[in-house]
């Protein structure tokens, strides 16, 4: 007997010898990592296994893939995973085990564990066996051996695959609905966005996406199918069946052929595969206007069609080509709109001759997007009247190609941030949170609950966000030039800030700062004020950024103590970094920082001085001192700025940065200090942190 260990889609897996020989377990016994139940006819194999480079540990139902059969890609594939959305720690000492009590249970760490069989009722002599169908159903026995009653079994609790036997419909009874439902993503088995099932109701095979968005109906059963399945299967040896009784209501199939391994399992877009076939099996029920993308096609599956090939030379795995290239535009037309792959055409030639189609699953995938971008469940965030979108992962893996390296705009604290487009054609700032991250779901949820209330034009608006399985993606509007600093530190792109940029950059960051200290509906401390969170829209206007370390008070409150120390060196207000005391005064402090670095092109946290370790604080503090201020100005303003503006700013900047809290004034007053040129600032004091 042989037991799978390595990830299911690599063909050249390293298989090892089981320690088990059996396909039962029984009550007190253990499955172990690297052990495995075999069911009689070695069809099928249950053990444990994972899919992230041994990170995580699942258990689940694998064909045992024998040599004597031709195999596919997908054979490798889980037919039906114990814990899908709930994956425990990877360790050499988790084990599958029947209790004294009769539970199904995957053990883990000390004393934690994954309940698989449900019901509150305690069984005395059980056992769990893997069956030649593949089914894996725990039992109670009687004295003599024989099974006294069923208490659970795997068949009533699909995950994405279908096999012969298997139902889907409902039980009237117990109220218990059989269904498939997607995985995430390829390697990610956690329950994702589709869902096929029975309308018990009127008969109908009906596919939903997330929030019971109709997204395929394979009409009603009449006649021995459903009315919109002219062909269920590509082999002759699989029967359809359709139960209707006074307890359930289900639909199920089966097999002719003895030991056929079959099986049907729903992809990542909703798509039904059908094992061995070149495409998943489905029909239209709308044909699409033109071959162009719109509404009416998402109805339409991909058909496995002979003369349907894939483009060889093709940049994109989505686009594929008709078999006849001296096909006319026009014919290339009329195929397209009679054809459920097809979901937009063109020429191949600069002559009108060939014929190019894109095919149905990414197009599909972005046209129900769309479709139900308003309608799709929107939630509200602390029962605030500003809405953000709840979006499914597999929209926004489509947006960015997949969260292609190509796409990705930076990387920060939280994670990786890539540009995406939606299929309305807006640009999107996508942001993910990375596993290594330093921050996790508390900033993740603090970012949600506080950015959804506030609404300013100095502030990026969050458009929405995806909680999927452990997935944590925010997703902004885009920002066409990037952050502050992508420009203000490069020695080369600086040259595009001329000062009347600059000069309006710090006006829109103090004027968003002003908003959160005290014109939103509470006060908001950001913490983490600095050029890279700040982003430049098209025509270089700013918008603060990234809120997961902002905190929040009330209205009397005007400090308080943190015991978690946040944010960026150089940045840091003393008394935060010191005593953990933050209030309005420690924000002006980072905009301070910012307006320094802004003026100079300098960043705070280098070194100007080879006798003196004095930072850029230092620098301008020494400057002003010595009435020498002017001489901090970043070389490529000297002929753009105005000297009277730049020294006001440098002159507001290091009121900002003084030693003390109670000497920096309020954004309330920065504010008019940066715009009225008649009203002369009182002196600056010690800045703090300058050596």
């Amino acid at each position: 007997m042989f037991s799978i260990s390595t990830a299911y889609n690599n063909p050249t897996k390293t298989l090892h010898i089981s320690y088990s020989q059996t396909d039962t377990i029984f009550q007190g016994q253990h499955l172990r990592v690297g052990e495995q139940l075999e069911s009689s006819n070695k069809e099928f194999g249950l053990e444990f296994f994972s899919l992230d480079a041994n990170k995580t540990h699942y258990i689940g139902i694998f064909y045992n893939l024998p040599s004597n059969k031709t195999l596919f890609p997908d054979d490798y594939r889980p037919i039906w995973i114990a814990n899908r959305d709930d994956p425990i720690p990877y360790a050499s000492g988790n084990n599958l085990t029947l209790d004294h009590d009769g539970k199904l249970k995957i053990l883990y760490g000390r004393d934690s564990f994954v309940l698989l069989s449900s019901g509150n009722a305690t069984a005395r002599n059980a056992s769990a066996t893997l069956f030649d169908n593949g089914n894996f159903v725990l039992v109670e026995l009687n004295t003599n051996g024989s099974v006294n009653k069923t208490l659970w079994q795997r068949f009533d609790y699909p995950t994405d695959t279908l096999l012969p036997g298997m139902k889907l419909g409902r039980n009237f009874k117990t109220g218990h609905i059989w269904s498939l439902t997607s995985w995430i993503s390829d390697n990610v088995p956690a329950s994702g966005s589709f869902t096929i099932g029975l309308d018990t109701i009127d008969d109908h095979l009906i596919i939903w996406w997330l929030g019971r968005v109709l997204f395929w109906t394979g009409g009603r059963w009449e006649n021995g199918t459903f009315g919109n399945v002219s062909r269920i299967s590509h082999y002759d040896y699989v029967n359809l069946s359709f139960v209707s009784t006074e307890d359930e209501k289900y639909v199920t199939y089966s097999v002719n052929e003895t030991r056929t391994l079959s099986r049907y399992a729903m992809d990542t877009f909703g798509f039904i595969k059908e094992r061995g076939a070149a495409w998943p099996f489905g029909v239209c029920f709308y044909k699409p206007s033109a071959g162009c993308v719109t509404a009416e096609s998402i109805g339409c599956l991909i058909r496995n069609d002979s003369w349907f090939e894939r483009r060889p030379n093709s940049v994109s795995g989505n686009r594929f080509r008709f078999g006849n290239n001296n096909m006319s535009l026009f014919d290339c037309k009329r195929q397209c709109e009679n054809n459920c792959a097809c979901a937009a055409f063109a020429s191949i030639t600069a002559t009108g001759t060939g014929c190019e189609i894109w095919r149905k699953a990414k197009a599909t995938a972005l046209l129900l997007l769309n479709q139900t971008a308003n309608r799709s469940k929107r939630r509200k965030i602390d029962k605030m009247s500003h809405e953000v979108q709840l979006y499914n992962f597999e929209s926004l893996a489509i947006a960015t190609d997949n969260f292609s390296p190509e796409n990705k705009l930076g990387e920060g604290g939280f994670g990786p941030v890539y540009k995406g487009e939606l299929p309305d054609g807006q640009e999107v700032a996508i942001k993910r949170l990375s596993t290594s991250s330093g921050q996790g779901l508390l900033e993740f949820k603090n970012e949600i609950l506080l950015i959804a209330k506030l609404q300013h034009t100095n502030l990026v608006r969050l458009l929405g966000y995806c909680t999927q399985g452990k997935e944590r993606i925010l997703v902004y509007e885009y920002m066409h030039n990037k952050s502050l600093d992508f420009f203000l530190f490069d020695n080369n792109k600086k040259e595009l800030l001329n000062w009347d940029t600059r000069f309006r950059i710090i006006e829109g960051v103090a004027q968003g700062l002003l908003y959160l200290h005290k014109y939103s509906r509470l006060t908001v401390i950001h913490r983490d004020l600095k050029a890279s969170n700040i982003l430049l829209d098209a025509d270089m206007n700013p918008k603060i950024s990234d809120f997961g370390m902002a905190r929040i008070f009330g209205r009397q409150e005007s400090e308080a103590n943190t015991k978690r120390i946040v944010g960026t060196h150089g940045y840091m207000f003393p008394e935060y970094a010191l005593r953990g005391i933050v209030s309005t005064k420690t924000d002006v402090f980072s905009f301070g920082v910012l307006l320094l670095e802004i003026v100079s092109g300098k960043k705070n946290n280098s070194c100007y001085d080879f006798e003196h370790p004095l930072n850029l604080i230092g620098l301008a503090w020494e400057l002003w001192r010595e009435e020498r201020a002017l001489e901090l100005i970043d070389a490529t303003l000297i002929e753009s700025c105005s000297c009277d503006e730049v020294m006001r700013c440098i002159h507001v900047g290091l009121l900002c940065v003084q030693d003390y809290a109670k000497d920096r004034p309020s954004m309330s007053s920065v504010v008019p200090m940066l715009t009225n040129d008649t009203k002369q600032p009182p002196p600056p004091e010690r800045p703090g942190f300058f050596i």
